[in-house]
């Protein structure tokens, strides 16, 4: 296995593919959800239901401190306004407003509330 490629592959995350969708935040952190909780088998139905739990706390979580799991919201909610990712001229707007340190700011929460969730049940 190819970690580069792998992690290259998670790229297209952005709100799902810079459409405004699901925050890759989110995304990322269901991923390494599903990697801990997440069913051995795949017709393992009541593992598969079991680890919609830890999924489902860390939405409520994420949309209690941030308001929504959808990039737009978010985007709202932090920037004041929606940007079209899709656009150069609207890209370099929300650059110039902070992009980095605000999205970081929410990868940065996603991964607390994620990391939180890991630990409490490994006690």
């Amino acid at each position: 296995m190819n970690l580069k490629r792998k992690w290259q592959d998670t790229l297209s995350f952005p709100g799902i593919a810079l459409r405004c969708e699901t925050c890759g935040a989110v995304t990322g952190s269901l991923m390494a959800l599903g990697l801990v909780f997440g069913r051995e088998k795949l017709d393992d139905q009541e593992g598969y239901f079991a680890s919609l739990i830890s999924a489902r706390e860390f939405c409520h979580r994420f949309e209690k401190e941030l308001g929504s799991t959808m990039c737009g919201d978010i985007l709202e909610s932090e920037f004041g306004k929606r940007y079209d990712l899709t656009d150069p001229e609207q890209v370099a707007e929300w650059q110039s407003a902070g992009a980095q340190d605000k999205c970081t700011a929410v990868v940065k929460k996603a991964t607390r509330i994620a990391a939180e969730i890991i630990l409490s049940e490994e006690k």
